[in-house]
């Protein structure tokens, strides 16, 4: 699908209509971010900083709490052995 399609002056109006909307639109705006993404990587982080600092920032959260329930389970799983210890010790 890399054929370029020529377009009317007014089928162009119209779909950066569309696209402004869809950019400014909260409910759209990350899916757009996304189409852009996979057309023009450099064009989406210049386009959509917001999104792309969203991401890295919810990344960063998703490996935060990971390591939080790691360390908890952990936690868990030693005082459950010294749990078992102490009765295996009665």
């Amino acid at each position: 699908m890399n054929q370029k399609v020529q377009l009317s002056p007014q089928q162009q109006a119209d779909l950066a209509s569309l696209a402004y909307e869809l950019g400014h639109n909260p409910k759209t705006r990350r899916g757009l971010a996304k189409l852009v993404h996979e057309i023009n990587p450099a064009r989406a982080a210049q386009s959509f900083k917001d999104v792309v600092q969203e991401e890295k920032f919810t990344q960063l959260e998703r490996k935060i709490e990971d390591k939080l329930d790691m360390s908890g389970a952990r936690a868990a799983k030693e005082k459950q052995d010294q749990q078992k210890a102490a009765l295996s010790g009665r």
